[in-house]
């Protein structure tokens, strides 16, 4: 069975806070004035580390001599302080809260979820994965090389057990567009009806991937009446399927 341990670490999560300042990176595009309460006093603190964090290096480091390990250790500082500021500690306290909402909706899921997941892949689901929170305000959903980092949202019924599911897949089956297309037909779309009922299309997905993901419903139709399952199998085929159809890039999931 695939096993989540959700954790906050709270330098990522003041990390996220300063890397992610623009409105579109906010629940409804819309910025909340505790975090950017807690973003001017990290400007104000020390302008250039904060700089450092959101944009890594500028033409200024290269230009006047600065050095990189001076600034970098300057963000650390930075980090540190920040986690210690009277701006931050509510924050924490409100993701710290969400892990548990997180956390509950999971578990309720995980059985009926996992047993979904193995009936549509054909997958063996033993993995145990860190899932790190950050605020849920903010957007975030992506899978790192071997962890999750995620935030809480109430989109839709089970929002958080479809995606931290989509999240999961990507780990066990790394690949590009396509594969991602297979795993909004798997979760965003067939375990999100099977949890809440409806139907598709329309499609839960990202715009790009529409398209092929339109193409290969009749073969992911028939794939599902399949008594045995090989998700590999249907990959493969997909791929044949999708080599006239241009599929926009999105590496970074951000759910």
């Amino acid at each position: 069975m695939i096993s989540l341990h959700f954790k906050i670490v709270p330098a990522y999560v003041a990390y996220y806070f300063i890397a992610n300042t623009s409105p579109a990176r906010f629940v409804g595009n819309q910025c909340d004035s505790a975090i950017v309460d807690f973003q001017n006093a990290a400007w104000r603190k020390d302008r250039e580390a904060n700089d450092f964090i959101r944009f890594g290096p500028s033409d200024e480091t290269f230009i006047f001599g600065k050095s990189m390990e001076h600034l970098s250790k300057r963000a650390d500082e930075l980090l540190k302080e920040m986690v210690k500021d009277s701006t931050f500690k509510s924050l924490l306290a409100e993701t710290a809260q969400s892990l548990n909402l997180v956390r509950t909706e999971w578990e309720s899921n995980i059985f009926k979820t996992n047993d979904m997941i193995a009936e549509m892949t054909g997958l063996a689901l033993n993995k145990e994965v860190d899932v790190y929170l950050t605020h849920p305000k903010m957007k975030q959903g992506h899978a790192g090389r071997d962890y999750i980092c995620w935030a809480y949202r109430q989109t839709w019924p089970n929002y958080n057990t479809v995606y931290l599911w989509h999240e999961t897949l990507h780990l066990l089956l790394p690949g590009g567009d396509l594969e991602h297309a297979v795993i909004q037909l798997i979760c965003d779309n067939e375990m999100r009806v099977r949890l809440n009922g409806g139907d598709y299309p329309p499609f839960e997905a990202h715009d790009e991937h529409k398209e092929i993901m339109t193409k290969l419903l009749p073969s992911w139709r028939a794939y599902l009446k399949q008594p045995k399952k090989d998700i590999h199998e249907f990959i493969e085929s997909a791929k044949r399927i999708s080599e006239a159809i241009p599929i926009g890039s999105n590496d970074n999931c951000r759910c």
